[in-house]
């Protein structure tokens, strides 16, 4: 699994379907298992230290909830070093998922990649996969909707904030600003300025820095919004109810209650 750019192709009704057929043929028990998504327990990502403990435990539960027994010895671990935020690799008849250690204390992180790496893993044992590595990478994507792994995908898409200037810098020249205007103000109440600048002011106190950046954290090889369409089609196909849903999506990711 690695970030997407935003050069990747865009997903189409045509891809959905040939895939869909495609994951019919070769793994029929997944995806008629898959039509009920994992929903996951608040306590699926509660109480996370980002051990390697942890992580077993989590991936046994995505295994538990597809039914699915792996051929191969698996073991999960936390790496440096890892060019993308998860890996699946098979040597020598044992199979091993690497997560990136930059995301080790992010619980809904590590289950959305878990849930792609194991889809890796569903795929490959099915002998289902795309010849070429970059078309493979977004069939897993695809595949990990239909598996009924969407839900923790989509929670590890969120938005987050990263500020190249102080906050409190700004939040002091707001409070000044405010205090100046309002004394200007009371001197020469018909100055319309002032009154703009009281409100400028209020503004760089009570918002974000201005030089805020908006860093989405998006994982696969398809962006948010590609992802969600993938999504919303899966829920269609399968007749599922977008409120329900909707209450396993945490708040403060990119789809809180699908509504963003």
């Amino acid at each position: 699994m690695r970030n997407i750019s935003n050069s990747e192709k865009l997903y189409t009704k045509e891809y959905g379907d040939e895939k869909i057929g495609k994951l019919w043929f070769y793994a029929k028990d997944l995806i008629e298992h898959g039509k009920k998504p994992l929903f996951p327990a608040e306590s699926f990502y509660l109480n996370w230290n980002g051990t390697t403990k942890e992580l077993a435990i989590m991936c046994k539960k995505i295994l538990n909830y597809l039914k699915f027994k792996p051929s191969y010895p698996l073991r999960v671990n936390f790496a440096k070093g890892v060019k993308s935020p998860g890996q699946f690799e098979l040597h020598n008849s044992n199979a091993k998922i690497t997560i990136n250690e930059q995301f080790q204390k992010n619980s809904t992180a590590c289950a959305a990649i878990l849930a792609h790496e194991i889809t890796h893993l569903v795929l490959y044992q099915k002998g289902c996969k795309e010849d070429d590595a970059y078309e493979n990478e977004r069939f897993t994507d695809f595949a990990s909707v239909y598996f009924g792994l969407g839900i923790l995908i989509l929670n590890g898409k969120h938005i987050s904030y990263k500020s190249s200037s102080s906050p409190v810098f700004i939040k002091i020249l707001g409070l000044l600003t405010v205090i100046y205007m309002i004394k200007a103000f009371l001197e020469d109440p018909t100055e319309i300025f002032y009154l703009v600048m009281i409100l400028a002011g209020f503004y760089l106190f009570f918002s974000r820095s201005l030089n805020d950046i908006k860093v989405e954290n998006t994982f696969g090889y398809w962006d948010a919004d590609q992802y969600y369409t993938i999504f919303a089609g899966y829920l269609i196909r399968n007749n599922l109810d977008w409120d329900n849903v909707a209450k396993y999506i945490k708040k403060g990711t990119r789809y809180a209650g699908l509504s963003d």
